[in-house]
């Protein structure tokens, strides 16, 4: 059974794909979505990025969510990780556009600029979220 103590490392693409599904569905319940834009793409990857390990993404432009389980599954994070991370990049599609991101990106850095701080924020909700999709798991 999973849970949110299972190593990702331990899930196959499907079981992880799953866990993302179920963890973007709660976020459009639960977080909303810009109408104007309406919901954004969702893909799971398989990629692997060995330096400066890159857990997701959110591309403005194509208004798509990308997220990389198999990165961090060999850093030994685990079920939660994945949903918070699922979350964050959710928060993004909240936000204000890439041009806006890139600018206060060059004044803040990354790990200092606002809109990251917001959507790590939103990342501490992963236990609702995981409470909620618990019983859909295998």
């Amino acid at each position: 059974m999973i849970n949110c103590n299972t190593p990702i490392s331990s899930l196959t693409h499907k079981e992880s794909s799953l866990v993302v599904e179920l963890a973007f569905n709660w976020c459009v319940k639960n977080m909303g979505f810009k109408k104007k834009k309406g919901l954004p793409e969702l893909k799971v990857s398989k990629k692997k990025f060995k330096t400066d390990p890159f857990y997701g993404d959110y591309v403005d432009a194509n208004h798509r969510i990308t997220i990389y389980p198999h990165t961090f599954s060999e850093l030994g994070n685990c079920v939660r990780k994945l949903i918070a991370i699922v979350i964050h990049e959710y928060a993004h599609t909240l936000q204000k556009g890439e041009k806006t991101y890139n600018k206060m990106y060059q004044k803040y850095g990354y790990w200092n600029h606002p809109m990251e701080i917001e959507a790590r924020e939103y990342e501490k909700v992963w236990n609702l979220c995981y409470r909620d999709i618990k019983p859909f798991l295998p």
